[in-house]
């Protein structure tokens, strides 16, 4: 059977998508299943739990709701960017590259507040900031070659 050109293109497109959108989206939801803090208090809790006990406010009143709306809107975050990997359009991609660039924002925002030090850090924090580098590299590198075409063949 001969494959034709267009058919590997679409290959190669969809090996790019899955390589710069639904891995990394896919480490930003699974980052509410991890541990975030290596020692000291919440070194037990998940990313879920977490999230749940800075939302109440148990360690810190003034800033844990806060923190808390990170960890679940990074997960929500993920889920929208799986739920989009589908689209090929120069906005989708753009939307990408800022997604990420807010999550790495916010985990700079949590490592230079002291919240958070690197030296703390377990999984969740590394599998999000990594999700996020690569979600930023990759929307970058669609734009900047053109991969992302707006998808007019289902217009009439």
């Amino acid at each position: 059977m001969v494959s034709s050109p267009n058919a590997s293109t679409s290959r190669a497109d969809r090996s790019r998508t899955v390589a710069f959108t639904v891995v990394p989206a896919a480490a930003l939801v699974a980052q509410m299943g991890m541990r975030w803090v290596r020692r000291g208090t919440g070194s037990t809790l998940r990313g879920d739990e977490l999230a749940a006990q800075l939302r109440l406010g148990v360690w810190a009143p003034s800033w844990g709701p806060m923190a808390a709306m990170g960890l679940y809107g990074t997960a929500l975050a993920g889920c929208a960017l799986v739920a989009t990997a589908h689209l090929h359009r120069p906005s989708a991609s753009g939307a990408r590259l800022i997604i990420g660039a807010l999550v790495i924002v916010t985990m700079a925002v949590l490592t230079l507040s002291g919240a958070l030090p690197p030296s703390n850090w377990a999984f969740g924090p590394m599998a999000t900031t990594a999700g996020a580098l690569v979600l930023v590299v990759g929307g970058y590198i669609q734009l900047r070659d053109g991969r992302a075409t707006r998808d007019l063949s289902s217009v009439r």
